[in-house]
Protein backbone atom coordinates (compact mmCIF):
# COMPACT_ATOMS: atom_id res chain seq x y z
CA UNK A 1 0.00 0.00 0.00
CA UNK A 2 2.75 2.05 1.18
CA UNK A 3 4.38 1.38 -2.01
CA UNK A 4 1.53 1.97 -4.16
CA UNK A 5 0.87 5.69 -2.49
CA UNK A 6 4.66 6.74 -3.51
CA UNK A 7 3.96 5.55 -6.88
CA UNK A 8 0.95 7.81 -7.07
CA UNK A 9 2.47 10.56 -5.07
CA UNK A 10 5.50 10.87 -7.32
CA UNK A 11 4.13 10.44 -10.71
CA UNK A 12 0.83 12.51 -9.98
CA UNK A 13 0.29 13.96 -13.84
CA UNK A 14 1.34 10.46 -15.06
CA UNK A 15 -1.23 8.87 -12.95
CA UNK A 16 -4.08 10.76 -13.60
CA UNK A 17 -3.87 11.06 -17.43
CA UNK A 18 -3.25 7.16 -17.29
CA UNK A 19 -6.46 7.06 -14.85
CA UNK A 20 -8.67 9.68 -17.27
CA UNK A 21 -8.01 7.33 -20.56
CA UNK A 22 -8.79 3.57 -18.68
CA UNK A 23 -11.42 5.18 -17.37
CA UNK A 24 -12.84 6.55 -20.90
CA UNK A 25 -12.02 3.34 -22.13
CA UNK A 26 -13.51 1.05 -19.86
CA UNK A 27 -16.77 3.06 -19.82
CA UNK A 28 -17.13 3.25 -23.80
CA UNK A 29 -16.51 -0.77 -24.13
CA UNK A 30 -19.30 -1.94 -20.95
CA UNK A 31 -21.75 1.14 -22.04
CA UNK A 32 -21.38 2.08 -25.34
CA UNK A 33 -24.78 3.53 -26.68
CA UNK A 34 -25.03 5.13 -23.06
CA UNK A 35 -21.41 6.28 -22.61
CA UNK A 36 -22.51 10.10 -22.57
CA UNK A 37 -25.03 9.10 -19.67
CA UNK A 38 -22.17 7.60 -18.19
CA UNK A 39 -19.88 9.85 -18.02
CA UNK A 40 -22.73 12.36 -17.07
CA UNK A 41 -23.57 10.07 -14.21
CA UNK A 42 -20.13 9.83 -12.78
CA UNK A 43 -19.19 13.58 -12.71
CA UNK A 44 -23.32 13.92 -10.71
CA UNK A 45 -22.08 11.36 -8.40
CA UNK A 46 -19.01 13.45 -7.54
CA UNK A 47 -21.33 15.92 -7.21
CA UNK A 48 -23.48 14.33 -4.84
CA UNK A 49 -20.49 13.84 -2.86
CA UNK A 50 -20.27 17.31 -1.80
CA UNK A 51 -23.54 18.34 -2.84
CA UNK A 52 -25.72 15.38 -0.11
CA UNK A 53 -24.09 16.84 3.22
CA UNK A 54 -25.63 20.09 2.99
CA UNK A 55 -28.97 19.26 1.65
CA UNK A 56 -28.33 16.82 4.92
CA UNK A 57 -27.68 19.76 6.76
CA UNK A 58 -30.11 21.73 5.49
CA UNK A 59 -32.87 19.09 6.72
CA UNK A 60 -31.19 18.55 10.54
CA UNK A 61 -31.53 22.63 10.39
CA UNK A 62 -35.55 22.48 9.82
CA UNK A 63 -35.57 19.02 11.95
CA UNK A 64 -34.43 21.96 14.67
CA UNK A 65 -36.40 24.50 13.62
CA UNK A 66 -39.54 21.80 13.89
CA UNK A 67 -38.51 20.81 17.48
CA UNK A 68 -40.91 21.05 20.43
CA UNK A 69 -40.46 20.87 23.96
CA UNK A 70 -44.18 18.94 24.62
CA UNK A 71 -44.89 16.71 21.51
CA UNK A 72 -47.97 15.10 20.32
CA UNK A 73 -49.62 12.34 22.36
CA UNK A 74 -48.87 9.57 19.55
CA UNK A 75 -45.03 10.71 19.67
CA UNK A 76 -44.91 10.80 23.78
CA UNK A 77 -46.85 6.70 23.53
CA UNK A 78 -43.98 5.57 21.42
CA UNK A 79 -41.37 3.60 23.43
CA UNK A 80 -38.61 5.29 21.20
CA UNK A 81 -39.51 8.65 22.65
CA UNK A 82 -36.50 9.10 24.74
CA UNK A 83 -34.55 7.86 21.46
CA UNK A 84 -35.73 10.47 19.23
CA UNK A 85 -35.10 13.48 21.59
CA UNK A 86 -31.82 11.53 22.13
CA UNK A 87 -31.44 11.84 17.95
CA UNK A 88 -33.01 15.47 17.06
CA UNK A 89 -30.37 16.65 19.93
CA UNK A 90 -27.68 15.04 17.85
CA UNK A 91 -29.05 16.62 14.95
CA UNK A 92 -28.58 19.82 17.17
CA UNK A 93 -25.14 18.98 18.05
CA UNK A 94 -23.63 18.15 14.32
CA UNK A 95 -24.97 21.54 13.25
CA UNK A 96 -22.44 23.30 16.20
CA UNK A 97 -19.68 21.09 15.48
CA UNK A 98 -19.90 22.02 11.79
CA UNK A 99 -19.68 25.98 12.30
CA UNK A 100 -17.33 24.94 14.93
CA UNK A 101 -14.89 23.46 12.39
CA UNK A 102 -16.42 26.25 9.90
CA UNK A 103 -14.82 29.07 12.63
CA UNK A 104 -11.47 27.10 13.29
CA UNK A 105 -10.96 26.51 10.06
CA UNK A 106 -11.54 30.03 8.57
CA UNK A 107 -9.68 31.76 11.44
CA UNK A 108 -7.00 29.00 10.89
CA UNK A 109 -6.61 29.93 7.59
CA UNK A 110 -6.24 33.74 8.30
CA UNK A 111 -3.48 33.50 10.21
CA UNK A 112 -1.80 30.83 7.87
CA UNK A 113 -2.41 33.80 5.45
CA UNK A 114 -0.38 36.47 7.34
CA UNK A 115 3.30 36.14 8.44
CA UNK A 116 3.74 34.70 11.96
CA UNK A 117 2.86 37.19 14.89
CA UNK A 118 5.87 37.81 15.88
CA UNK A 119 7.46 38.60 12.53
CA UNK A 120 4.71 40.78 12.53
CA UNK A 121 5.44 42.26 15.61
CA UNK A 122 9.27 42.55 15.11
CA UNK A 123 8.51 44.31 11.91
CA UNK A 124 6.50 47.06 13.74
CA UNK A 125 8.34 47.24 16.55
CA UNK A 126 11.41 47.99 13.36
CA UNK A 127 9.09 50.64 11.42
CA UNK A 128 8.69 52.12 15.34
CA UNK A 129 12.25 52.62 15.45
CA UNK A 130 13.03 53.67 11.82
CA UNK A 131 10.08 56.78 12.12
CA UNK A 132 11.68 57.71 15.78
CA UNK A 133 15.37 57.81 14.35
CA UNK A 134 13.94 59.71 11.44
CA UNK A 135 12.55 62.16 13.68
CA UNK A 136 15.91 62.35 15.42
CA UNK A 137 17.38 63.01 12.22
CA UNK A 138 15.10 65.64 10.79
CA UNK A 139 15.80 67.53 13.85
CA UNK A 140 19.12 67.72 14.16
CA UNK A 141 20.55 67.34 10.99
CA UNK A 142 18.99 70.94 9.43
CA UNK A 143 21.41 72.67 11.92
CA UNK A 144 24.46 70.26 11.19
CA UNK A 145 23.99 71.23 8.07
CA UNK A 146 23.90 74.77 8.12
CA UNK A 147 26.97 74.99 10.37
CA UNK A 148 29.12 73.44 7.99
CA UNK A 149 27.47 75.68 5.12
CA UNK A 150 28.37 78.50 7.31
CA UNK A 151 31.78 77.16 7.88
CA UNK A 152 32.97 76.31 4.40
CA UNK A 153 31.15 79.68 2.99
CA UNK A 154 32.46 81.85 5.63
CA UNK A 155 35.15 80.16 7.62
CA UNK A 156 37.52 83.64 7.20
CA UNK A 157 34.98 85.68 8.13
CA UNK A 158 34.19 83.59 10.94
CA UNK A 159 37.23 83.53 12.36
CA UNK A 160 38.43 87.29 11.92
CA UNK A 161 34.70 88.07 13.96
CA UNK A 162 35.69 85.81 16.36
CA UNK A 163 39.29 87.09 16.92
CA UNK A 164 38.13 90.28 16.79
CA UNK A 165 35.51 89.71 19.55
CA UNK A 166 38.01 88.02 21.88
CA UNK A 167 40.02 91.02 21.11
CA UNK A 168 37.63 93.49 22.12
CA UNK A 169 36.77 91.50 25.43
CA UNK A 170 40.21 91.30 26.08
CA UNK A 171 40.98 94.89 25.69
CA UNK A 172 37.85 95.43 28.10
CA UNK A 173 39.60 93.28 30.75
CA UNK A 174 42.76 95.23 30.79
CA UNK A 175 41.63 98.45 30.49
CA UNK A 176 39.27 97.25 33.85
CA UNK A 177 42.58 96.07 35.72
CA UNK A 178 44.39 99.10 34.99
CA UNK A 179 41.30 100.98 36.95
CA UNK A 180 41.45 98.16 39.70
CA UNK A 181 45.38 98.59 39.77
CA UNK A 182 44.68 102.30 40.32
CA UNK A 183 42.59 102.05 42.99
CA UNK A 184 44.36 99.02 44.54
CA UNK A 185 47.62 101.56 44.52
CA UNK A 186 45.83 104.09 46.46
CA UNK A 187 45.45 102.04 49.56
CA UNK A 188 48.41 101.13 51.41
CA UNK A 189 47.36 98.74 53.09
CA UNK A 190 46.87 96.51 49.55
CA UNK A 191 49.57 97.36 47.80
CA UNK A 192 51.93 94.84 49.43
CA UNK A 193 48.70 92.07 49.03
CA UNK A 194 48.70 93.02 44.99
CA UNK A 195 51.79 93.88 44.54
CA UNK A 196 52.25 89.88 45.53
CA UNK A 197 49.12 88.67 43.28
CA UNK A 198 50.71 90.85 40.47
CA UNK A 199 54.10 89.05 40.19
CA UNK A 200 52.47 85.61 40.94
CA UNK A 201 50.52 86.02 38.48
CA UNK A 202 53.19 87.68 35.86
CA UNK A 203 54.98 84.43 36.23
CA UNK A 204 52.26 82.27 35.44
CA UNK A 205 50.94 83.70 31.81
CA UNK A 206 52.93 81.17 29.73
CA UNK A 207 50.72 77.91 30.58
CA UNK A 208 51.14 74.68 28.07
CA UNK A 209 47.23 74.20 28.41
CA UNK A 210 44.41 76.75 28.77
CA UNK A 211 42.98 75.40 31.81
CA UNK A 212 46.04 75.92 33.77
CA UNK A 213 44.53 79.41 34.08
CA UNK A 214 41.55 78.56 35.64
CA UNK A 215 43.49 76.78 37.99
CA UNK A 216 45.47 79.79 39.07
CA UNK A 217 43.16 82.19 39.15
CA UNK A 218 41.29 79.62 41.90
CA UNK A 219 44.96 79.40 43.53
CA UNK A 220 44.70 83.14 43.70
CA UNK A 221 40.97 83.75 44.78
CA UNK A 222 41.86 80.89 47.94
CA UNK A 223 45.18 82.78 48.94
CA UNK A 224 43.04 86.24 48.68
CA UNK A 225 40.18 84.72 50.85
CA UNK A 226 42.49 83.89 53.59
CA UNK A 227 44.00 87.62 53.96
CA UNK A 228 42.34 89.86 56.21
CA UNK A 229 41.50 92.72 54.25
CA UNK A 230 38.21 94.59 53.14
CA UNK A 231 35.49 93.33 51.74
CA UNK A 232 35.38 95.64 48.50
CA UNK A 233 39.55 95.31 48.33
CA UNK A 234 38.67 91.56 48.70
CA UNK A 235 36.51 91.55 45.23
CA UNK A 236 38.72 93.98 43.77
CA UNK A 237 41.55 91.60 43.73
CA UNK A 238 39.57 88.64 42.84
CA UNK A 239 38.35 90.72 40.00
CA UNK A 240 41.90 91.21 38.50
CA UNK A 241 42.17 87.47 38.54
CA UNK A 242 38.97 86.99 36.70
CA UNK A 243 40.08 89.83 34.26
CA UNK A 244 43.62 88.26 34.08
CA UNK A 245 42.38 84.60 33.33
CA UNK A 246 40.25 86.02 30.59
CA UNK A 247 43.07 88.00 28.98
CA UNK A 248 45.38 85.13 29.49
CA UNK A 249 42.97 82.49 27.54
CA UNK A 250 42.37 84.89 24.83
CA UNK A 251 46.01 85.42 24.11
CA UNK A 252 46.33 81.97 24.24
CA UNK A 253 43.99 81.39 21.82
CA UNK A 254 45.49 83.90 19.74
CA UNK A 255 48.62 82.03 19.72
CA UNK A 256 47.89 78.53 19.54
CA UNK A 257 44.31 77.83 18.16
CA UNK A 258 44.18 77.05 14.37
CA UNK A 259 40.76 76.11 12.41
CA UNK A 260 39.73 73.31 14.28
CA UNK A 261 40.16 74.93 18.15
CA UNK A 262 38.55 77.88 16.53
CA UNK A 263 35.49 76.02 15.01
CA UNK A 264 34.97 74.55 18.48
CA UNK A 265 34.68 78.11 20.03
CA UNK A 266 32.55 79.43 17.25
CA UNK A 267 30.40 76.21 16.44
CA UNK A 268 30.25 74.47 20.17
CA UNK A 269 27.69 72.43 19.29
CA UNK A 270 29.11 71.21 15.99
CA UNK A 271 31.04 68.20 17.36
CA UNK A 272 28.30 67.04 19.68
CA UNK A 273 25.57 67.29 16.59
CA UNK A 274 27.81 66.31 13.61
CA UNK A 275 28.58 62.84 16.07
CA UNK A 276 24.49 62.47 16.97
CA UNK A 277 23.71 62.76 12.97
CA UNK A 278 26.44 60.05 12.09
CA UNK A 279 25.51 57.53 14.38
CA UNK A 280 21.71 58.93 13.77
CA UNK A 281 22.74 57.45 9.83
CA UNK A 282 24.43 54.35 10.63
CA UNK A 283 21.46 53.30 13.09
CA UNK A 284 19.20 54.28 10.31
CA UNK A 285 21.11 52.01 7.80
CA UNK A 286 21.00 48.82 9.90
CA UNK A 287 17.09 49.37 10.72
CA UNK A 288 16.53 49.59 7.27
CA UNK A 289 18.26 46.54 6.36
CA UNK A 290 16.84 44.65 9.30
CA UNK A 291 13.68 45.60 7.75
CA UNK A 292 15.27 44.33 4.46
CA UNK A 293 15.90 40.81 5.75
CA UNK A 294 12.75 40.28 7.29
CA UNK A 295 10.48 41.65 4.28
CA UNK A 296 10.77 38.21 2.30
CA UNK A 297 9.13 35.93 5.93
CA UNK A 298 6.49 38.60 5.44
CA UNK A 299 4.69 37.25 2.30
CA UNK A 300 1.47 36.51 2.15
CA UNK A 301 0.62 32.93 1.87
CA UNK A 302 -2.21 32.68 -0.27
CA UNK A 303 -1.83 29.14 -1.31
CA UNK A 304 -1.55 27.71 2.02
CA UNK A 305 -4.59 29.63 2.85
CA UNK A 306 -6.62 28.51 0.08
CA UNK A 307 -5.35 25.01 0.73
CA UNK A 308 -6.64 25.21 4.78
CA UNK A 309 -9.81 26.69 3.69
CA UNK A 310 -10.21 23.67 1.23
CA UNK A 311 -9.01 21.31 3.87
CA UNK A 312 -12.20 22.84 5.99
CA UNK A 313 -14.77 22.76 3.29
CA UNK A 314 -13.87 18.63 2.87
CA UNK A 315 -13.27 18.16 6.22
CA UNK A 316 -17.13 19.19 7.09
CA UNK A 317 -18.22 17.36 4.24
CA UNK A 318 -16.60 14.06 5.39
CA UNK A 319 -18.11 15.02 9.47
CA UNK A 320 -21.35 15.39 7.62
CA UNK A 321 -21.36 12.25 6.03
CA UNK A 322 -20.06 10.08 8.92
CA UNK A 323 -21.99 11.92 11.50
CA UNK A 324 -25.88 11.72 8.71
CA UNK A 325 -24.93 8.28 8.22
CA UNK A 326 -24.91 7.07 11.79
CA UNK A 327 -27.92 9.68 12.61
CA UNK A 328 -29.53 8.25 9.63
CA UNK A 329 -28.96 4.41 10.84
CA UNK A 330 -30.47 5.27 14.32
CA UNK A 331 -33.01 7.06 12.80
CA UNK A 332 -33.84 3.74 10.60
CA UNK A 333 -33.94 2.10 13.85
CA UNK A 334 -36.28 4.11 15.56
CA UNK A 335 -38.34 4.41 12.28
CA UNK A 336 -38.33 0.05 12.03
CA UNK A 337 -39.19 -0.26 15.92
CA UNK A 338 -42.25 1.97 15.31
CA UNK A 339 -43.75 0.12 12.71
CA UNK A 340 -43.13 -3.35 13.91
CA UNK A 341 -45.36 -1.75 16.94
CA UNK A 342 -48.11 -0.06 14.90
CA UNK A 343 -47.91 -3.47 13.17
CA UNK A 344 -48.32 -5.55 16.92
CA UNK A 345 -51.10 -2.80 17.70
CA UNK A 346 -52.57 -3.98 14.79
CA UNK A 347 -53.08 -7.71 15.10
CA UNK A 348 -53.69 -7.21 18.94
CA UNK A 349 -57.72 -6.57 18.53
CA UNK A 350 -58.46 -9.54 15.93
CA UNK A 351 -57.20 -12.19 18.22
Amino acid sequence: MEKFLFVVAEYIIAFIIVFVILFLLIAFLFTKSKFPDTIKGFFLVLASFIYSPFVYFKNSLISIADFRLKTEDGEQGTKQYLLQRFLTSLNALLAIIVIIIITSGIITAWEILLPPKYLREQNDALEDRLNELTEQFNLVNPDVEKMEKDWNEKKTELINNYKKENENISNKALNENKNIEQKLNSNSSTVPFFNSIKTYLNQNENQYRVDRYEEIKKEVQTYIDRQDLATDSKGSLKKYSENWQIVMIKQYEKNNFGDIEYRERIQPDYISKSTTVRSLIDQISNTQNQLSNLKPALKYKFDESILALLSTFFSVIIVIWLVGLILELLWLSVDIANNVNKIRQHKEPNK
